[in-house]
């Protein structure tokens, strides 16, 4: 990305909008991920996964969908299979 964390910040601000998750690449857990919210954000977060691994992973935060709550009963008698029905 950069020499140097000014410059990695610079390019990073350029080519994505925040909110942006920075992560270790290479490690599988959420060890060293954060979620950055705003520039001023970026450097500590890009120096935390830089703890962890060289390279470095920064992607855009998806918003989810927000979700279509139901109300569903399910009722379960002997061996057979389970019936379900939208609530009201």
């Amino acid at each position: 990305m950069g020499n140097t964390p000014r410059k990695a910040i610079a390019r990073v601000g350029a080519a994505l909008k925040y909110p942006l998750f920075v992560k270790p690449a290479n490690l599988g857990s959420s060890v060293g991920i954060s979620k950055v919210h705003d520039r001023k954000e970026l450097g500590p977060a890009l120096t935390e996964a830089a703890k962890f691994d060289r390279k470095l992973v920064v992607s855009k935060a998806w918003a989810a969908p927000k979700p279509r709550l139901a109300n569903w009963r399910f009722a379960v008698l002997g061996n057979g299979p389970a019936a379900g029905q939208r609530g009201g």
